[in-house]
């Protein structure tokens, strides 16, 4: 089976028993007789290089007619996913690609803008409003209801162990996990404006932020900025990374890049891949 092209990758960093680092992810696949369906796969953030795990057919068939994106988060060696626009949030063991049903979402929800872990439990985030998942097979709880605005759907999100972040344009929203889902809002500092890309740096309590193309060191209180560098400006979709430790891991339509954050600069040339499309989000677990 030739991989050509993805409906949802959404990737994240597999720490495999050996300490090698893997990326994985959902990819849509193509047979020569033409028919489609979806894989699961391994890539070596090394060298590009593409493993078929497992076949996982039911996860991109689970989606609607309506616009939406897959979204993804991880925890130890599993990965949260779902389409955007389907019934249920599924688990896939990363290592083996095996796959099961988490959570059944209502008949009908708002688009979502992200999916978080922290604090044991899964957080769905759509333009509307938080929700909580605290085990497989409960229903989605409503835990906190924007009433006075609405995030747009190229809105991003993360979190920590205290705070769930959402950075909407340039207006960050910090919502207080172990304090009744309290809110604040910030202003970001100049000039970010449009974040693509939101990651919690664990290392120095820094939120990074990506911004037309240019990744920013922020505080998460403040909003105050600083400019790290420039990210590679190629073809693709600019929210496809992850940080692990101090290595950020961008990936464009045609290539595969990774950043340093602490020295503040792309570290070796860029590898390609293979014509893969990645239209979706890294994170990692370990």
């Amino acid at each position: 089976m030739k991989l050509v092209f993805v409906v949802a990758i959404v990737l994240q960093l597999l720490a495999l028993s050996h300490g090698a680092l893997t990326l994985g992810g959902v990819m849509k696949t193509a047979s020569p007789s033409g028919a489609t369906g979806c894989s699961f796969v391994h890539i070596d953030p090394n060298n590009a290089n593409v493993t078929t795990i497992a076949t996982v057919d039911a996860l991109c068939k689970d989606a609607s007619d309506k616009f939406g994106l897959p979204m993804t988060t991880a925890v130890n060696s599993t990965m949260f996913f779902m389409t955007g626009t389907g019934k249920f949030i599924y688990t896939v063991d990363m290592k083996t690609g095996a796959y099961a049903v988490y959570a059944p979402l209502p008949a009908s929800y708002d688009f979502t803008v992200g999916l978080t872990y922290s604090n044991d439990m899964l957080f769905w985030v759509t333009t509307t409003s938080i929700y909580g998942i605290p085990a497989r097979g409960a229903a989605p709880k409503l835990l906190l209801h924007f009433t006075d605005f609405k995030l747009t759907e190229d809105s991003v999100v993360t979190s920590n162990a205290d705070d769930l972040f959402i950075v909407n344009g340039g207006t960050m929203y910090r919502v207080q996990l172990k304090k009744a889902y309290r809110m604040w809002t910030t202003t970001l500092g100049n000039p970010l404006s449009r974040v693509m890309d939101l990651q919690y740096f664990a290392a120095n309590d820094k939120l990074i932020m990506l911004d037309s193309y240019q990744l920013y060191s922020v505080d998460p209180k403040s909003g105050v900025a600083t400019n790290l560098c420039g990210i590679p400006n190629g073809p693709g979709f600019p929210r496809v990374n992850v940080l692990y430790q101090s290595s950020f891991y961008w990936a464009d339509f045609t290539h595969m890049h990774l950043i340093d954050v602490v020295q503040a600069k792309v570290i070796g040339e860029p590898l390609p891949l293979d014509a893969i499309k990645l239209v979706g989000y890294f994170q990692y677990f370990v």
